[in-house]
């Protein structure tokens, strides 16, 4: 069984408007490359791991712009 970390990236939008992306993946070099795919319109990023030995909010995006 593999053991999955969360990760949190932060970004600018291609848009002025809210934006989030939380993945899945075994270390950070996997998180780097899923960031990679996934975020095409930009190579400025920061990955940072979400504690999970804490409860608390993951990501929440109320709609609001």
């Amino acid at each position: 069984m593999k053991i999955m970390k969360l990760y949190k990236i932060d970004f600018d939008p291609m848009w002025p408007v809210p934006c989030g992306l939380v993945l899945l993946a075994e270390n950070d070099e996997q998180a780097k490359e899923i960031t990679e795919r996934t975020i095409t319109h930009t190579n400025l990023y920061k990955i940072k791991e979400i504690d999970m030995s804490k409860s608390g909010v993951v990501f929440y995006e109320s709609g609001d712009y």
